[in-house]
């Protein structure tokens, strides 16, 4: 185990449970119980020693969520879709909320969808990391999602409506 030199800096690879049970001279078994074990011990360290999230990335996307493509459009042309799909790493010093709208300006010289509104914000931590994906969708806002649930609501509601009068 000496080998396994570990370095903030560098890609590394870990060994594999088989590999560990090989150099260790155990069986996999143990090595499950031993690795099962040195993860409890890890997640109790953590209780008095937090890990420290010190880089924060924010990934943002442009795009309309799969639910509301329409079939009929995707079979006539099936790249339809991709031109308001657009992707960008940023550093923001401001996380927006549900509902803004971002422009992303320097977008506009390659042809890409450059803004959206906020419509779902995900945090992951990954090692030290914290990545924050910020998903727009070009046209559609709260408001005009809350507009669409009114409309068909209204719609079910009158439909309700004729169906006892016909009885």
């Amino acid at each position: 185990m000496n080998t396994y030199e570990l370095n903030d800096d560098e890609d590394y690879k870990l060994p594999s449970g088989k590999e560990l049970a090989k150099i260790l001279n155990v069986s996999n078994s143990t090595i499950i119980q031993l690795l099962k074990k040195l993860y409890q011990y890890l997640l109790f360290d953590f209780m008095h020693n937090p890990l420290e999230v010190n880089n924060c990335k924010q990934r943002v996307m442009i795009y309309i969520p799969f639910d509301e493509k329409n079939p009929a459009i995707r079979k006539k042309d099936p790249n339809h879709y991709h031109k308001f799909f657009t992707y960008i790493q940023l550093h923001l010093s401001h996380i927006p909320r549900i509902g803004e709208e971002i422009r992303i300006n320097i977008l506009e010289h390659n042809n890409l969808i450059t803004n959206g509104y906020v419509h779902r914000i995900e945090h992951s931590i990954i090692g030290k990391t914290q990545v924050i994906l910020i998903e727009l969708h070009p046209f559609d806002n709260d408001f005009a999602r809350w507009e669409k649930l009114k409309e068909k609501y209204e719609e079910e509601k009158r439909w309700k409506e004729y169906l006892k009068r016909q009885e």
